[in-house]
């Protein structure tokens, strides 16, 4: 028979386990104890940002100025592939743009939907990408940002 110290420290154990937060994957254990204490401290709608279910997509969005159309359109021939391989698909791929606010000029805007962050970090940090990479940056120069999507409503 186990004593209560020895139950105490196998709850604890298991507690240990469970995922507490977890931002944009999937999350189950929501009535676990530790929610109770959540809640009473900071409200129901603490940290907002964090999900429970689904994860939420993401975008990954480039800001490109080609310097050299040739090597870049090999560049975009292999990308596509890969793109898909790690869940992506192209929302938006250079099409005509206004700047209605500010001075932000972009020259070229592409915009990729991933499932989640997560997707879209695995690709740009992949071994599959990084030559691509190398690729791009010898012909293009530009900007790169990855942003959560929002929950629907």
């Amino acid at each position: 028979m186990m004593s209560g110290v020895g139950r105490k420290a196998d709850q604890i154990q298991g507690w240990l386990r469970q995922p507490i937060l977890t931002r944009s994957s999937h999350f189950e254990a929501r009535d676990s104890c530790f929610w109770p204490l959540f809640d009473a401290a900071f409200g129901p709608n603490f940290m907002p940002m964090y999900r429970w279910g689904e994860p939420m997509s993401a975008y990954l969005i480039y800001d490109v100025d080609i310097h050299d159309p040739a090597p870049y359109g090999e560049f975009m021939e292999k990308i596509k592939p890969l793109v898909k391989s790690f869940g992506g698909k192209y929302l938006v791929r250079g099409g005509a743009h206004e700047v209605l606010e500010g001075e932000w000029r972009p020259s070229r805007l592409v915009l990729f939907e991933f499932p989640d962050m997560d997707a879209a970090r695995r690709l740009f940090t992949s071994d599959e990408y990084a030559p691509l990479k190398q690729l791009r940056r010898s012909c293009s120069t530009g900007h790169v940002v990855i942003v959560e999507g929002i929950e629907s409503q």
